[in-house]
């Protein structure tokens, strides 16, 4: 697999306008995770669970949440986790803090580095 790309959508966009939750997804573009523009906004923990849980559906090829969630904790050992509420959405994923540089190394391996420069901000 090559490189994923991560790239702003306008499907993505549409998608978080419907629902505050919803900032990325995968399967829309080849090899490619799809962003709104709001992704950018995020606490750098968040965006980076949100990133895991969609290079999880890309290694998993499987439109399922949770096995997504699982196949990052099996690689990595990060549990990516949900809270009920937050202010940039419900239910929405988030690592721990101390897992951030742990989490950051396994997303280099599988995003482009010119994608992710604009995240690690």
């Amino acid at each position: 697999m090559s490189k994923i790309k991560v790239n702003l959508c306008s499907l993505a966009e549409k998608d978080h306008k419907k629902e505050k939750r919803y900032y990325a997804h995968w399967g829309h573009k080849p090899n490619t995770i799809c962003i709104a523009k709001d992704f950018y906004f995020l606490p750098l923990n968040i965006k980076l669970a949100l990133l895991l849980h969609e290079i999880g559906h890309a290694l998993s090829d499987s439109d399922y949440e949770q096995e997504a969630n699982d196949i990052i904790e099996y690689i990595s050992g990060i549990k990516i986790k949900y809270a009920s509420e937050t202010p940039w959405g419900k239910k929405l994923q988030y690592i721990y803090p101390e897992e951030v540089s742990k989490a950051i190394k396994i997303i280099k391996k599988f995003i482009s580095e010119s994608s992710l420069r604009p995240f690690l901000r």
